[in-house]
């Protein structure tokens, strides 16, 4: 890769779990034209190949969490490319463009190579082809050399890493049976593994099928040359103007994203400010762990879009008691989680979704549930079993149910 100037801004564009309920709401509640008019081009593509939009699934006084994980991946995409929409026309240029896994689809449309209609074409059809797939992913907080040795260990051929994003965070994919024997391996190890919301085993051979449905749909796009690099952790570089598209996006599929070595080799060449085109700042978080020196810059400021460093830093909440009653659990988990993501307590309802709606990704989950395991005094497998609970008050019935298992209260 060819030396970066020092000053050049790197965007980064999120993949599976880039969504926040909320993203962009102000634009689209002010009557934003821009963002209006990617709604459209991509509304129009969903109703044609999906039989449903997304725009009024998201924005408006109905908005809420999409349906299945299938349209979440359109939201992703939607906020994404109207992020990168709403910068353009406020003179932001980028000197190099990321996206991880299938946030590749809004960084090549950011780049110039494919319209913001053919995107949306392509992971419509995507979508479409996944359908009624089995399997899905699962994120291990270890290194990859450690989930090598647990894939050795628990002998699950179709199981694979998946996506490597840093020196702590794994996810693997793979059938349904053979994720539970990861898991419980895991559980028996003590590391947190938690299971992602992906509705089929992506970067994984069991793909195939669905790689060759997916290329047969699109058959060949017209694209034009990136006016911006892009560069691809699939890939391992950036796209060149002779590349298939339909082919490479089908073989991301089945191909591996080793994000950790892309955060390397960008250091390496000199990048040194990043921004996140889209919801979150799980992608920037990664870099910032991985080169703490970076600078990193907001994209568009909103109180639905705030988000948070992580940080493990000690949380000033009471001691748990032998006593402890359900709305004291209740109370101590609240203030654990208040404390770590810097929202008012009154936010954290028994309800809210942790990661659509308060923005914890899969990465900031598994800190957040070490901190709940140590404060309450409960097992790994306990903590494990609280892993894929996507609300507080969830949570809290997992945290009351263990402690009464174990005479804690």
């Amino acid at each position: 890769m060819a030396f970066l100037d020092i000053d050049a801004l790197v965007g980064l564009f999120p993949g599976q779990g880039g969504y926040r309920k909320g993203a962009l709401a102000s634009f689209w509640d002010e009557g934003d034209p821009v963002l209006r008019g990617v709604l459209a081009e991509i509304d129009e593509v969903a109703l044609r190949v999906l039989g449903t939009d997304i725009g009024s699934q998201i924005f408006g006084p109905a908005a809420a969490i999409p349906e299945g994980p299938e349209l979440f991946q359109l939201a992703v995409y939607t906020v994404s490319v109207a992020t990168y929409e709403l910068l353009r026309v406020r003179e932001v240029e980028f000197g190099l463009l990321v996206g991880h896994s299938m946030g590749e689809f809004a960084a090549l449309v950011a780049g110039g190579a494919l319209t913001v209609a053919q995107g949306a074409e392509m992971l419509c059809h995507r979508i479409a082809a996944t359908a009624g797939t089995s399997g899905g992913m699962l994120s291990l907080s270890c290194d990859v050399r450690r989930v090598e040795q647990i894939l050795d260990l628990a002998a699950e051929p179709h199981v694979v890493v998946a996506v490597v994003n840093g020196r702590s965070q794994v996810v693997v994919s793979g059938p349904e049976q053979g994720l539970a024997r990861i898991g419980a391996v895991a559980d028996a190890l003590g590391l947190p593994a938690v299971r992602l919301p992906a509705p089929a085993p992506f970067h994984n051979d069991l793909m195939s099928g669905v790689r060759t449905e997916v290329v047969k749909r699109l058959g060949r796009v017209r694209c034009a040359p990136t006016r911006t690099p892009v560069y691809s952790p699939i890939l391992g570089r950036c796209y060149r103007g002779d590349d298939d598209l339909v082919d490479i996006l089908g073989m991301h599929l089945v191909t591996p994203v080793r994000f950790d070595t892309t955060i390397t080799r960008l250091h390496e060449a000199g990048a040194r400010v990043f921004m996140e085109v889209g919801a979150g700042r799980t992608l920037t978080g990664l870099v910032k762990a991985a080169h703490p020196q970076v600078v990193i810059l907001p994209a568009l400021t909103e109180p639905a879009a705030v988000d948070t460093e992580d940080t493990d830093e000690p949380v000033d909440v009471p001691s748990p008691q032998p006593s402890t009653t359900d709305e004291e659990v209740m109370a101590q988990l609240r203030a654990i989680y208040a404390a770590a993501l810097d929202y008012p307590e009154d936010v954290l309802t028994a309800d809210a979704h942790l990661e659509a709606e308060l923005g914890v990704d899969s990465v900031k989950r598994i800190q957040l549930l070490g901190r709940v395991g140590r404060h309450f005094g409960l097992e790994p497998s306990a903590v494990n079993g609280i892993a894929d609970h996507e609300t507080l008050g969830d949570i809290a019935g997992q945290v009351i149910a263990s402690l009464e298992a174990s005479g804690g209260r």
